[in-house]
């Protein structure tokens, strides 16, 4: 097998989401429900809205979105945010409280991945209400760019779960003496099954019995408790960073294949560091997730939840070299090593500019007034 990829992708080739909500003419009568677990802390509740305005244009208007969302500490002004994604389409969204359950025994030892999140994946069939019997889980750094349907749709049989291959599935197989070794990023549970399976416990007994070769954290743990028990997918469905690179290419998948998922990905995975919303990001498709971002409006939810008159007019920042006071758009820096007095005049000095410009706006209000009038 060539394992030397010997093309180019061109942006303008590949096949993204074309928004079908927005641009259905279908009527609005709810045939079908999908069901989409995410996990995201404080942290990443922007990313989570991104991936969820993703699905939420994509996804036609005859499906119903079911989200849910694991809460191991999301503060209320984040729950707040993600409801407010309901000016996009409806859709239902419920927070499961995981913080009774102690994962205080499974390593942290990925530099990107310091949360216990990543964890929240073992307790999938155990936290979910009854009457799921699938459900798509996706990682935070992830975009819909098709409609769920078709994924939500594929029959499980007795697999328990329908996964694609890891970008690095050949050493990671080596590694853990597996046949198949499948990326955790975008995962279709078949929950009804795994009810009668106790994964927990599974994935448990199989970390203290393979301590020593587990360097993945939990993606390791369920590739060996579940791996011959995985549907593969196509890897359109989690086209992760190396399909839309020339590099060298580490799966037992067709290169064929990765071509096909490469002009048209269904789920487009950012799984190198930096990601997108990195200065450094070079992913070809970054600007996808910036598409969605906007979508999704976190700026103006960053002002709903603060709720302060002059939170953007009036602020004070520090850098590492400097103390940087913010009036109404102006920038002004007082150097850290400046004395403490020197940098409390310029604040007072500072505070009666603000006054004199709020009596400015003042009289410029009244003026406007009369005007109107």
């Amino acid at each position: 097998m060539n394992n030397i990829v010997c093309y180019t992708l061109n942006k303008q080739n590949i096949k993204l989401g074309n928004m079908v909500y927005l641009n259905s003419n279908q009527s609005d009568k709810i045939e079908r429900e999908i069901n989409i677990l995410l996990s995201p802390d404080n942290n990443y509740i922007c990313h989570c809205a991104v991936v969820m305005s993703s699905i939420l244009l994509n996804c036609d208007k005859s499906s119903s979105i079911n989200f849910y969302i694991t809460d191991g500490g999301i503060s209320t002004k984040n729950k707040e945010y993600l409801k407010l994604l309901n000016n996009i389409r409806p859709f239902s969204i419920f927070f499961i409280d995981i913080s009774k359950y102690d994962l205080s025994m499974f390593p942290l030892n990925r530099k990107h991945i310091k949360v216990p999140t990543t964890y929240h994946r073992l307790l999938v069939p155990d936290i979910l209400p009854v009457g799921i019997d699938k459900i798509i889980y996706l990682d935070c750094d992830v975009i819909v760019e098709k409609d769920l349907k078709e994924l939500f749709d594929i029959d499980l049989g007795d697999n328990l779960i329908a996964a694609v291959e890891d970008e690095s599935a050949l050493q990671n197989c080596i590694r853990l003496d597996l046949d198949f070794y499948f990326n955790y990023g975008v995962i279709l549970f078949n929950i009804k099954k795994l009810r009668e399976f106790d994964l927990f416990d599974k994935c448990l007994s199989y970390f203290y019995k393979s301590k020593g070769m587990i360097t993945l954290q939990d993606q390791d743990i369920l590739n060996g408790v579940l791996s011959d028990k995985c549907l593969h997918l196509p890897l359109m469905w989690n086209a992760s960073t190396p399909i839309f690179k020339e590099e060298i290419w580490k799966q037992k998948t067709s290169i064929h294949e990765k071509i096909v998922a490469g002009l048209e990905p269904g789920i487009i995975h950012f799984t190198y560091t930096p990601k997108p919303w990195n200065k450094k990001c070079g992913h070809i498709l970054r600007d996808e997730y910036y598409k969605y971002l906007r979508v999704a409006d976190f700026e103006k939810y960053k002002k709903y939840v603060n709720n302060k008159k002059f939170d953007n007019l009036f602020n004070v920042k520090k850098s590492n070299k400097h103390v940087i006071f913010i009036l109404f758009g102006m920038k002004i820096k007082i150097p850290r090593k400046s004395k403490k007095r020197i940098m409390q005049d310029n604040l007072l000095d500072m505070q009666y500019r603000l006054v004199e410009i709020n009596s400015k706006l003042d009289k410029l209000s009244s003026a406007f007034n009369c005007d109107k009038n």
